[in-house]
């Protein structure tokens, strides 16, 4: 009986490797070959050494031959079943990472110009840290002081009792205002 056992990527580096050179659009592989470093800087990628070093190999035999891979260890790495989803953390990391500058520039930009009060409290709340405040607090803080205000009051009118009787239990005598002739 042969069992199919899923087997483990054994070159690690190089097969994070070829995810990175994969997720390089062609498109930026094409302006390197013609216009260079200065073609890339201008799509917004910061043109170091080893994206350099990705971006000049253009197809997989290169990346064989670059890594001294065989093309039959990419095609495995290729039918992995987690390479796609490996593959597209990758390319949204790129992403993300490629146009928040951007995002970030312009967003900025526009809250300053306009500086109207949703887009300063969502800049405040990304670039700060600032949390609004949260109005439940406020009520747990009214209710306990509604709470002190009622117990005083009641110990208040117990006291006023207290006194009224005099301290002996009785009424107190009040004195008569009658006119008697």
């Amino acid at each position: 009986m042969v069992v199919n056992k899923r087997k483990r990527v054994y070159k690690k580096g190089d097969y994070a490797t070829f995810i990175l050179w994969c997720a390089i659009p062609t498109a930026v592989k094409t302006i390197y070959k013609k216009r260079g470093k200065e073609g890339i800087a201008e799509l917004g990628f910061e043109p170091n050494e080893i994206f350099i070093s990705l971006v000049k190999i253009y197809t997989k035999q290169e990346f064989c031959k670059e890594f001294t891979i065989g093309k039959n260890t990419l095609n495995q790495w290729e039918n992995r079943p987690e390479f796609k989803e490996d593959l597209n953390k990758i390319i949204e990391k790129v992403n993300v990472i490629q146009f928040k500058k951007d995002v970030d520039f312009h967003f900025t930009r526009a809250t300053i110009k306009n500086s109207d009060a949703p887009r300063v409290k969502l800049w405040k709340q990304l670039n700060e840290g600032w949390v609004e405040k949260n109005e439940q607090k406020n009520t747990d803080t009214l209710a306990v002081n509604v709470a002190g205000i009622l117990k005083a009051k009641e110990e208040l009118k117990l006291k006023e009792k207290s006194n009224a009787t005099n301290g002996m239990g009785e009424e107190p005598i009040q004195p008569d205002n009658s006119n008697s002739e």
